[in-house]
């Protein structure tokens, strides 16, 4: 399992959590987010919204060393009660 919090990614392994990374991900205001591994491409997507200073909705993927922002032609429509899902029959989140 892969948590995220405060921009800090950690990894429970069935046993203890281990610190991954403290870099990458923006330290902000997270209003909201979303984990979801992708397993046709084997990474964790984050989706979710920062205020900075405004409403920002943003994409990152995780390869298992490093946050990469995702761009986007326009930002998703995402809000506070959105779920994300990999749809492996589709091959999309």
């Amino acid at each position: 399992a892969v948590y995220v919090a405060d921009g800090i990614t950690w990894n429970w392994d069935g046993t203890r959590w281990s610190l991954l990374s403290t870099s990458d991900l923006p330290r902000t205001d997270w209003q909201w987010s979303r984990l979801v591994f992708d397993a046709d491409r084997g990474k964790v997507v984050l989706v979710g919204s920062t205020v900075i200073p405004t409403t920002v909705n943003q994409v990152w993927e995780w390869n298992g060393t490093t946050w990469t922002r995702i761009p986007t032609i326009a930002a998703p429509a995402f809000g506070a009660a959105s779920h994300v899902v990999h749809d492996r029959a589709h091959h999309v989140l």
